[in-house]
């Protein structure tokens, strides 16, 4: 993964449209942890609904850091559809799909909790671990511990 290099001031407004834009439209996607992943190859599936293998075209795709009392939310990753984007079922963490490009990142995942969001409804909570296992978290971690 290549290392982080600071965003130019409009990455970081397309990052807030993106979570504005997943927070606001109506239409059901899910994103989830594929199994086995880890903190070196983190995978996510996508479809219509959790579990699904039907590919969906995707808007965008925002990872961040979880908010906590002491460190502010960090984008690690946007990804976002340039021409000739296709629908998608997986995205592997830093490797943005055929059709698509990182705006932003990807920085290497550290330990804590991380937060993915795509167009739509989906979102889910990663948390990494010390040993660089991941787990899916089905509610927001506030705390850094593990």
């Amino acid at each position: 993964m290549k290392g982080h290099r600071r965003a130019p001031w409009a990455a970081r407004v397309l990052s807030v449209a993106v979570t504005t834009v997943a927070l606001g439209c109506e239409e059901k996607n899910a994103i989830w942890v594929v199994r086995g992943s880890t903190a070196e190859r983190l995978e996510f599936g996508v479809s219509r609904r959790r579990g699904g293998t039907s590919p969906i075209s995707l808007g965008g795709l925002a990872v961040r850091t979880c908010p906590s009392a002491s460190d502010t939310v960090r984008n690690v990753w946007i990804v976002l559809p340039d021409s000739g984007a296709g629908p998608v079922a997986r995205i592997r963490y830093g490797e943005p799909p055929p059709g698509y490009r990182s705006l932003e990142g990807p920085v290497a995942l550290g330990m804590g909790c991380h937060y993915a969001s795509i167009l739509g409804t989906g979102r889910v909570h990663v948390q990494v671990k010390l040993d660089g296992s991941v787990m899916e978290m089905r509610f927001r971690v506030l705390s850094d511990s593990t």
